[in-house]
């Protein structure tokens, strides 16, 4: 049986990418079903994660998210996103790659009970292997679907998941923190609070989202010309009784502030 689960993951891997070359976007119905079957799999099962990041699974899914989303390249302005996903509209595309990017990075590893702390490990795919295609690619979607597809409403799980994604990337790498920073992070989490209204969830991971980002020497200035501390103050206006929104709102602001922000989220 054993075995048998093991075929289905490999052959569902082997949907989501495409070697390089066949085009990124091709089987676009196939990659968003073999996405959604993937995270459904992965969520609560830490052997299956690590055994998923072992097959650079991570990269193959930001590669091909940014290569559905711009083109493959790293700027929404200059890349050129294809015409149309094959079986499927963007929108689902982007969707199942960043919820499966999002369960992928948040399951923990079961190797970090191999130090004394296991809040301090870093796990292999952040060690050896750069991210840069997943952040990118989760910046491109989200920036898509925000600024550019002019549809969005409300925070939806795209926003929520590809925020999340973020964060955890921030907390693993000072590196990947100050890249998304300077990648319109700030505006990027601003914008999603502000569709959250009284989404207390989506208000939360986005208020976390900005603490996340908000370590590097100037991020003040780039967090207070997005307008964190007027969203942040907004938000802890509008949920008065919720304490985490509270904290975590007073920690925008003092970052943007440029106070030191007492332990990133």
């Amino acid at each position: 049986a054993a075995s048998k689960d093991r075929a289905w993951t490999l052959m569902l891997m082997e949907l989501v990418a495409v070697p390089a070359g066949e085009g990124a976007h091709e089987g676009g119905a196939a990659f968003v079903h073999a996405c959604r079957t993937l995270e459904l799999l992965v969520r609560g099962d830490e052997e299956l994660a690590k055994a998923l990041h072992q097959q650079r699974l991570l990269a193959a899914v930001g590669q091909r998210l940014l290569a559905g989303t711009t083109g493959g390249e790293r700027d929404l302005r200059t890349g050129k996103a294809p015409e149309e996903l094959p079986g499927t509209s963007w929108q689902p595309f982007a969707n199942a790659a960043v919820v499966l990017i999002d369960a992928l990075v948040s399951e923990k590893d079961p190797d970090r009970f191999s130090i004394a702390n296991p809040e301090l490990f870093r796990p292999v795919w952040m060690r050896y292997h750069r991210p840069e295609p997943v952040v990118d690619g989760c910046i491109a979607a989200l920036e898509r679907s925000l600024f550019r597809e002019g549809s969005a409403m409300v925070a939806s799980q795209l926003h929520v998941a590809g925020l999340r994604a973020l964060t955890q990337l921030a907390r693993l790498s000072k590196d990947q923190a100050e890249r998304i920073l300077l990648s319109n992070g700030p505006s990027i989490g601003v914008e999603v609070m502000r569709l959250a209204g009284y989404h207390e969830e989506a208000t939360s991971v986005s208020l976390v989202f900005l603490v996340q980002i908000s370590g590097g020497a100037f991020a003040h200035n780039r967090l207070k010309a997005a307008g964190a501390d007027v969203a942040a103050k907004e938000a802890a206006t509008r949920f008065p009784r919720s304490q985490a929104v509270q904290d975590t709102a007073a920690k925008v602001v003092a970052a943007c502030s440029d106070l030191k922000v007492t332990g990133r989220a």
